[in-house]
């Protein structure tokens, strides 16, 4: 395996040609991650958390199968009522780590493709000194507004979304075979 960024391409080098990899194109891009720097920590705090909240469960396990189930069948089951409560526990802190990591995952990756759109946008704003400035059309506007209001509810709420759509699909193959009737 081949060390440095482009090892992990995995490309062929030869396809590459003399291509070379640009300190500067990385400066580049990562000015656009300087602003969600801050999220950006906290996600990779949510990852490691979830790593290790993911531990707990095997533990708490085989803690109950090897000594909490024993002195249960003895009579005295609170050893298995404490575990059992920290294993539910556990799996809750995974479901709220889960959700924090998705919120987190999406602010950041809308905010990184709003930036990149307004930074294109801007660059298509300003003419070049010789060129003739391009014409955005009302229709451009609309398309770009429905896809963005598209997007954001698509990513807030994908299950309603994903059920309209499969009733959607469901009801379509009855209308068309009802209408040839």
């Amino acid at each position: 395996m081949r060390g440095g960024p482009s090892g992990m391409l995995g490309a062929d080098p030869s396809q590459l040609g003399d291509a070379k990899f640009d300190v500067d194109v990385v400066r580049r891009v990562l000015r656009f991650a300087k602003p969600y720097r801050w999220m950006l920590l906290g996600y990779l705090g949510v990852i490691v958390a979830v790593a290790l909240v993911q531990l707990v469960p095997p533990l708490l396990f085989r803690q109950i199968i090897d000594e909490a189930i024993p002195r249960g069948v003895g009579g005295d089951d609170t050893l298995l009522h404490v575990l059992a409560g920290l294993a539910v526990l556990a799996a809750a802190t995974s479901a709220a780590l889960a959700i924090v990591d998705r919120w987190l995952s999406a602010r950041i990756g809308e905010g990184v493709i709003y930036d990149l759109r307004v930074a294109v946008y801007m660059y298509m704003r300003e003419p070049a000194s010789e060129a003739e400035p391009l014409r955005h059309g009302r229709l451009l506007w609309a398309g770009l507004a429905v896809a963005t209001v598209l997007t954001i509810v698509v990513g807030l709420f994908p299950t309603p979304v994903y059920d309209s759509a499969g009733q959607a699909a469901q009801a379509l193959p009855q209308d068309i075979t009802q209408a040839s009737n």
